[in-house]
């Protein structure tokens, strides 16, 4: 149960009779959703929650979310208050903005580019904004730290962009390239918060450049990022954290599949798409008339095809969800299912193979990511 579930059934006063270290340990068991509201509810609320002894006695007791968040990359809301971002905690099944009080709001609005380990990395949006610096952000700890580009990547608009936390040393890996035909510059730039610097990884072969498929966020999965792309036919190019080395795997991707996405799970890479006849009309295909799940067996190189989306929930999908803009971002076998246009959202648990319609947002988003809260992660 929620925190404003108890509060709408209890009398004021009694919360008021409280005793201070009573509140401060039920604080400690609020859904992380209802602690970024209660933190404008007073100082000392505030205070308790962003202190250090309130983070160290959360991590003892399990309350994490079951689910990953669902959030979308922007452009962000400038309200009157702060920058936001359209979220969707599943522990309370409802949508709220994200506040990001840190950033400033009087900069415009910005556009999340990826996320990580309960980071949020995001840059300037708006017609005429040129990146100079990339923002990382906590936002549950109003926390944020300023990346400060290399003059050469100035106006060099990043086509494979991805962001990866270290919880063991608990610092963060920014990797960004462009494959853009108007940009020459194709230099993989990497920076790690442990040495604070941007290092160069090579240039980014000239035979993975292709269509905007590598616009959508990258997925690690044991060591590797990998984006798929798009040129008359599907593939998966990888980067690898610790060489620095790009590759383009060999993993024949169904003629079948349209629209695929993917998706990590446990160590294990998955492939997340419509099925049907490529039937291809002025680069536009039908919409499919099921959905499917693949595996990837390493050994074999193969994609194993392990399930089909419910044939009710496709049939919904298909009257209120476009395919020519597909979207599918999970974590762990949970999927929410989209696009970039209509406002309706699908979340599967392949573990329980039962799904159910998000409620509509408070407003549209444009291209969406996963979250996972954090209070431990530092920019």
């Amino acid at each position: 149960m929620s925190f404003c579930c108890i509060e709408s059934t209890m009398n004021p006063g009694i919360w008021r009779q409280l005793p201070k270290e009573l509140l401060e340990k039920m604080l400690l068991h609020v859904p992380v959703g209802s602690l970024l509201r209660m933190r404008c509810v007073c100082k000392s609320w505030n205070t308790w929650i962003g202190s250090r002894k309130f983070l160290e006695l959360r991590r003892k007791i399990s309350t994490t979310n079951l689910h990953p968040w669902f959030l979308s990359r922007g452009p962000s809301s400038c309200n009157t208050e702060c920058i936001s971002f359209p979220a969707y905690d599943p522990a309370m099944n409802r949508w709220f903005d994200l506040p990001c009080t840190c950033l400033d709001r009087n900069k415009g609005s910005f556009e999340l580019v990826a996320s990580a380990g309960g980071l949020l990395l995001v840059k300037p949006s708006g017609i005429g904004a040129v990146a100079k610096a990339l923002y990382v952000v906590n936002p549950l700890r109003r926390l944020f730290n300023a990346v400060s580009l290399l003059p050469e990547a100035f106006g060099v608009e990043p086509t494979y962009t991805a962001m990866v936390h270290n919880a063991s040393t608990n610092s963060y890996q920014i990797v960004m390239a462009s494959n853009l035909s108007r940009h020459r510059d194709r230099t993989t730039r990497f920076y790690d918060s442990a040495v604070g610097s941007w290092t160069t990884k090579g240039q980014l072969p000239r035979r993975f450049c292709c269509s905007d498929f590598a616009a959508r966020a990258g997925v690690l999965c044991n060591g590797w990022i990998y984006w798929l792309g798009f040129r008359g036919y599907y593939f998966a190019v990888g980067f690898n954290l610790r060489t620095g080395v790009w590759s383009k795997t060999r993993w024949r991707i169904p003629a079948a599949v349209v629209g695929p996405h993917l998706v990590e799970r446990n160590g294990s890479l998955l492939l997340v798409g419509g099925t049907d006849k490529l039937l291809w009309r002025m680069n536009c295909y039908p919409a499919p008339k099921s959905i499917g799940i693949w595996e990837l067996d390493r050994k074999k190189g193969e994609w194993i095809e392990t399930l089909r989306l419910p044939k009710p929930m496709v049939k919904e999908l298909r009257k209120k969800i476009s395919f020519e803009d597909f979207c599918c971002v999970g974590r762990n076998g949970f999927l929410y299912i989209s696009d970039d246009v209509i406002d309706r959202v699908v979340a599967y648990n392949m573990q329980e193979n039962s799904w159910h319609w998000l409620p509509a947002p408070s407003r549209p988003g444009h291209s969406w990511t996963i979250f996972e809260p954090s209070f431990d992660a530092t920019v």
